[in-house]
């Protein structure tokens, strides 16, 4: 007697109306399409403002504002993907929100949005992604556009611009240029000192391989 499984991967995506819900979208697309019985469930947290008649007026035209994003948004993600769509509308603090939906569905994954550092967003604040990541029950994913450096940084070195061409002419093949995947008995070393302590953080690439 076969048996059919009905196991479903549920994924709950926190999205807002400024651009960072473009790649929050694109995220979870993306990861849905990895799964088999994918179905998408999109939030968006209304944050209830002080008590007051004039407050109270304005929680009113962002729950409005929130159902009309939901519906673009579910729009969007209906042209690109086949599974099941759905989106979710709520008043409350933007975690507890997000990490209750999250619990009502026994979600598998949460996806969330973190600002530009050089914008500050409402619904998805770095703030917010980081209290999803602490308290979810879950695998938690932080969708964010790359944003690479060209320069040095004090903690992350630049991509090294030859392995970088590399990369791209090979389509992903080869991923180092030749200075970098040289064969020698010592593996491949970056390495810096923090001072004083003399203790380093590295990054060993065993030499010769694809890693």
């Amino acid at each position: 007697m076969s048996t059919t499984s009905t196991k479903r991967t549920v994924i709950v995506a926190a999205v807002d109306d400024t651009p960072a819900a473009d790649e929050v979208l694109r995220t979870t697309l993306a990861a849905a399409r990895g799964f088999d019985a994918s179905e998408v469930h999109f939030i968006n947290v209304a944050e209830p403002p002080i008590v007051g008649e004039l407050q109270l007026v304005r929680l009113g035209t962002l729950v409005d504002e929130g159902r009309e994003l939901l519906a673009r948004i579910a729009d969007r993600a209906r042209e690109e993907y086949a599974g099941r769509v759905e989106g979710h509308l709520a008043v409350d603090l933007a975690p507890t929100g997000i990490l209750q939906l999250a619990t009502d569905l026994e979600a598998d994954l949460i996806v969330v949005g973190t600002h530009n550092k050089r914008r500050l967003q409402r619904l998805v604040l770095g703030s917010v992604a980081r209290a999803v990541v602490d308290r979810a029950h879950c695998a938690v994913l932080v969708a964010r556009a790359p944003d690479y450096p060209t320069s040095n940084a004090p903690a992350i070195e630049p991509a090294c611009h030859r392995c970088v061409e590399v990369q791209r002419a090979s389509g992903g093949a080869r991923l180092w240029c030749e200075e970098h995947s040289r064969r020698s008995l010592t593996p491949h070393l970056h390495y810096r000192v923090a001072q004083p302590f003399a203790v380093g953080s590295g990054l060993l690439r065993p030499t010769g391989s694809g890693l």
